[in-house]
């Protein structure tokens, strides 16, 4: 088999190309520090750095410290259908906990008073990306109508799948944005890498050590936008629902000022 099959398959299994980069030369080198890892992949150490992280999260990477030194191995192969074993049993216990929530609203469905919230679920990176591309103005106006404000939570990840997207939107900030909204995101990984200083209105506060964002939440106005990027296929919830949102804003702000 060749190395373009390998990663071929790889990729089947939720490896992108850099992951699958990173896992194979761990497997070839055995134990390695960062940096061996980003002279032989030709990676940035950042990159590296993100990537072993994203592949320990998974079970698919080791770190071992020693001498103030940090070596990275690879997981046995078995550990990739561990991870495929315990993605289809999340898958359905998310499944089983939809139809007991489905089951539990109903009553409420029954009011005439009652706000209907409305779900959209998308599927497939390509799918998320246009998704991004034609919500983007209405989740701004809808935030420029409750606090003019983009509170989440991020796993890093998200920067490097849909550069794409970040790169219009900075560029809608550049030019019209900057002075109406403010950003407050919490995150896992320093995004000042990617953001530099194009958003002068963003707030960015990293997670305590040994803690992880598996996935990324945006609450913007009315909207709650829920992306998972870090397993394929890729997903995207949203739901527009005035009252979970506005529930949500007061724990963020919460959280913000460190009141809890």
């Amino acid at each position: 088999m060749t190395t373009t099959d390998l990663l071929r398959r790889m990729s089947d299994f939720g490896f992108s190309e850099k992951e699958a980069a990173v896992y194979l030369a761990l497997a070839e080198t055995g134990k390695c520090t960062a940096t061996s890892l980003s002279r032989k992949t030709k990676l940035s150490r950042s990159s590296v750095y993100f990537i072993l992280d994203s592949l320990r999260t998974r079970g698919l990477v080791e770190a071992e410290s020693k001498n103030a030194t940090t070596y990275f191995s690879a997981s046995h192969p078995r550990a990739i259908g561990e991870e495929l074993k315990q993605h289809q049993q999340a898958l359905a216990r998310r499944q089983h906990a939809a139809e007991e929530l489905a089951q539990l609203l109903l009553p409420f469905f029954q009011g005439k008073q009652f706000h209907v919230p409305k779900l959209k679920f998308t599927e497939g990176k390509s799918q998320v990306l246009a998704v991004l591309f034609e919500r983007e103005d209405l989740w701004h106006r809808s935030m420029l109508t409750t606090d003019a404000t983009w509170w989440g939570f991020e796993d890093g990840g998200i920067f490097e799948q849909y550069r794409k997207w970040f790169e219009h939107i900075w560029d809608k900030f550049d030019t019209e944005r900057s002075e109406q909204l403010d950003v407050k995101v919490f995150s896992n990984v320093p995004v000042r890498t990617f953001l530099g200083n194009r958003f002068p209105k963003t707030l960015l506060k990293p997670l305590p050590s040994g803690y992880l964002f598996s996935s990324t939440l945006w609450l913007m106005g009315d909207f709650v936008v829920l992306i998972s990027c870090r397993e394929k296929p890729h997903y995207l919830y949203q739901i527009e629902d005035p009252a979970l949102s506005a529930n949500l804003r007061v724990i963020f702000r919460m959280l913000w000022s460190g009141e809890t």
